[in-house]
């Protein structure tokens, strides 16, 4: 029985398809979990990825960063830590803002001392499938970076993607495209139980993503928007499919894991994408802090819900913080708050029903008084 490390490919949220996966029967055993750190900037206001020296309570481990319930993230706030508590998981931090090399150098020394015979990278949604020449790519530079340092690491992986699609990222067209041409080792598919139980412990969880798998996985169809601009995504059980493929053929597919092979930080990776025709999150990440932050009028949230695309049958959570200007991480808790309060059992987080939006929309914004401050917000969450 190979002893497994799941690394989450494009952010912490990838850790829940990891966790489900890891429940399943398998001739390999999961060890443990391994995640950088980089949140979206409504709960970090620092741009891009963090270091150890970011963060306060990594756990002493011979074998690399290891986060525990104590560690935070001073000026910001990570998911990990609460996951690690509610699911008991030993968690490792990974530095990626050393570069391809080095992190292949850490992954490898926590997979020596913790005996494990296998990397498996998962990703939900699948853009780390991408080429490099997909239009609707956003998110980049995680994948290919981790990509890049798993194949220089030396060791023994596999790429899972679960959950195809659902960021929106790469169209299906893409997806299918990616499919044919590599080798799959094998398709599994996560149950409705595994599925309900960890969305129970999990749905606190902020991505979006994950936590669409999960509905899907036990049966919700929807057809959602997640982002102005991006096509709707379509959710059903397809979601509960993971396809796993060699690392290997992944990156020989890859234009831009293959372009950051000899970026010595983060800095570099962005560069070497830029020079391989893609722009790394972190630039979009810059000015979304910099932004005027002035919370929306009503009547810019009604012209806004008013376009709200009639086809869907969802709009995402996220989608709605930017309808309603929610600005940081209390803004947030206030807003899934008050949706809860209102929408009661037609709210699975973070799926809200279009036409509820549409129809009650206007006064859910009054209700919210976002032009309070983080401070009242929070406490109108509670």
């Amino acid at each position: 029985m190979a002893r497994r490390l799941c690394v989450a490919s494009g952010g912490s949220g990838d850790l829940i398809a990891a966790w489900a996966l890891s429940q399943l029967p398998s001739l390999d055993r999961t060890i443990a979990f391994a995640a950088p750190i980089w949140e979206r900037s409504i709960l970090d206001p620092h741009p891009g990825p963090r270091g150890p020296e970011d963060l306060s309570g990594l756990g002493p481990d011979p074998r690399g960063w290891l986060i525990s319930p104590a560690t935070s993230l001073p000026g910001g706030w990570s998911p990990l830590p609460k996951f690690v508590e509610v699911s008991g998981a030993e968690v490792f931090f990974l530095d990626v803002t050393v570069g391809v090399e080095e992190l292949g150098r850490q992954l490898s020394t926590l997979c020596d001392h913790a005996q494990i015979d296998l990397i498996e990278l998962v990703d939900v949604g699948g853009d780390v499938l991408a080429t490099g020449d997909e239009s609707g790519l956003r998110s980049p530079a995680l994948d290919a970076l981790l990509l890049a340092a798993c194949d220089v690491s030396g060791l023994k992986a596999v790429v899972t993607v679960v959950g195809a699609g659902l960021d929106g990222e790469l169209s299906l067209r893409e997806l299918r495209q990616a499919h044919s041409e590599l080798p799959l080792i094998n398709e599994r598919v996560i149950p409705r139980s595994v599925a309900s139980r960890t969305y129970g412990d999990l749905a606190w969880f902020p991505s979006e993503a994950s936590l669409m798998m999960l509905l899907g996985s036990q049966g919700l169809i929807a057809t959602v928007d997640i982002k102005a601009g991006l096509a709707p995504v379509v959710l059903d059980r397809g979601a509960a499919i993971a396809r796993t493929y060699p690392l290997e053929d992944v990156v020989r597919r890859s234009r831009l894991a293959q372009a950051v092979r000899h970026a010595a930080s983060f800095d570099e990776v962005g560069a070497a994408l830029s020079r391989a025709g893609q722009i790394s999150e972190i630039a979009s990440e810059r000015m979304f802090v910099k932004r005027d932050a002035t919370p929306p009028t009503v009547a810019e949230v009604s012209a806004m819900l008013a376009q709200l695309d009639n086809r869907v049958t969802h709009t995402s959570l996220r989608r709605c913080a930017s309808i309603y200007g929610a600005s940081n991480r209390a803004h947030i808790d206030a807003l899934d708050a008050k949706i809860r309060r209102n929408f009661a059992a037609a709210y699975h987080k973070p799926l809200v029903p279009t036409f509820l939006l549409q129809e009650y929309g206007v006064e859910l914004h009054a209700d919210l008084g976002l032009d309070e401050g983080p401070t009242s917000s929070m406490e109108a969450a509670q």
